[in-house]
């Protein structure tokens, strides 16, 4: 991964969401096309989500353990007694 797609991705991380005009405010020192092509990429490689069209269009950092996370969750409320989930 080439170091403007590490940026990206370092800062997505931080972000609930964000669309080009972020990514080029924090690089400004690149076109906006380059900056596009580096992010299609990444959702490509799915380590972005992209979400809504044209004027709406935003990405969102994807969460590589998203889904063990919650099936992990979900199994520690079944598996916990009733009084441990009194205390979380």
């Amino acid at each position: 991964m080439d170091i403007e797609s590490r940026h990206i991705m370092e800062r997505a991380k931080h972000r609930e969401r964000f669309n080009i005009r972020d990514v080029c405010g924090w690089m400004p020192y690149l076109s906006e096309q380059t900056l596009r092509s580096r992010l299609d990429l990444l959702v490509d490689n799915g380590l972005l989500e992209k979400h809504g069209a044209t004027r709406n269009l935003y990405y969102a950092f994807v969460e590589p353990y998203k889904d063990i996370r919650g099936l992990i969750e979900s199994e520690m409320m079944i598996d916990a007694p009733s009084s441990e989930l009194e205390n979380v």
